[in-house]
């Protein structure tokens, strides 16, 4: 399964929204620095998903806001 997420590192609070099936708005108190955010980003869906740390996997998007983030199934 893949995810699409927009993210906004540098945020006041880290929140995740749904904004439709497969896509979400995450935004991360993680600076964009050494992969930080980024990190930040997959351990709070894999908190929200109910989901272990290692099933994510950014596929791309390493220096942008917009990531594609795979997840192994169960």
């Amino acid at each position: 399964m893949y995810l699409k997420v927009k993210v906004t590192p540098k945020a006041k609070k880290d929140s995740i929204i749904q904004t439709k099936p497969g896509y979400f708005t995450v935004t991360t108190k993680a600076p964009a620095e050494r992969g930080l955010a980024n990190e930040a980003v997959l351990d709070l869906l894999a908190t929200y998903l109910k989901l272990p740390r290692a099933h994510f996997r950014l596929i791309s998007g390493h220096h942008e806001r917009s990531k594609l983030i795979s997840v192994k199934d169960k």
